[in-house]
């Protein structure tokens, strides 16, 4: 008797996200054909296809992924004013606005590069670095 072992990949290869298809709604990427039915997500739809695909719960993931980050956009976007509320500002106001917001920024950019799992991402506002 031979016993086999399952691994799980999560990673998801570039060409296959190529394959998708993308609307103005949801993403549809490839699944085999007996799952098409069965792939219909939020954010993510399976189109079948014969050379195989994602598994349904590499889809259902993703989907999760997509919906969380709709939330935090939703989120973040609703402590923004909005173009209405700026255009009775004084240039005090408007200062005063950019200077806020800018230490939000600030904030948020410190509070990232302490977290151990963030990108190594260049400095905000670095657009080339001359240093040979």
């Amino acid at each position: 008797m031979q016993v086999q072992s399952s691994t799980v990949n999560r990673t998801i290869p570039l060409s296959s996200l190529v394959r998708g298809s993308v609307g103005s709604s949801r993403v549809g990427l490839p699944v085999s054909g007996s799952q098409a039915l069965y792939a219909r997500f939020k954010h993510v739809y399976g189109r079948p296809s014969e050379a195989g695909g994602f598994s349904l719960s590499k889809l259902r993931s993703l989907d999760n992924l997509i919906d969380r980050l709709v939330k935090l956009k939703d989120r973040d976007s609703a402590s923004l004013p909005k173009r209405e509320d700026l255009t009775g500002l004084s240039d005090q106001g408007r200062d005063a606005l950019i200077r806020e917001l800018s230490d939000k920024l600030h904030r948020a950019y410190l509070k990232a590069e302490t977290n151990p799992f963030a990108h190594p991402g260049v400095s905000t506002g670095l657009l080339a670095d001359f240093n040979l």
